[in-house]
């Protein structure tokens, strides 16, 4: 079955997928082949995840930078979830 309701219903598949296993999931489950803006952004984000977990580690107060650090991945890491979820349910390009 095609059509309007059967691609809503892979795409919040999709959806799902990149929520939970972002890029790799999406790559290894679905065997999808990403665009090269896709996968600048996706870049771009994993840069500015490490260098937000590295400002987080050198702000925190003695003792606690590994909570720091890890509070800060995990936010980020949820943002990110719901940007690449909100794409694939918007019709964004991000497939080759």
């Amino acid at each position: 079955m095609t059509g309007p309701r059967s691609e809503r219903s892979t795409s919040v598949r999709l959806a799902l997928l990149a929520f939970l296993g972002h890029a790799p999931g999406l790559k290894i489950f679905a065997r999808v082949r990403f665009s090269r803006r896709f996968v600048w952004i996706n870049t771009i984000a994993i840069a500015l995840t490490l260098g937000a977990m590295a400002g987080a580690g050198l702000l925190a107060p003695p003792g606690a930078g590994g909570w720091w650090i890890t509070v800060t991945w995990g936010l980020l890491h949820l943002l990110w979830s719901v940007i690449i979820s909100a794409w694939i349910l918007a019709g964004e390009s991000w497939r080759s």
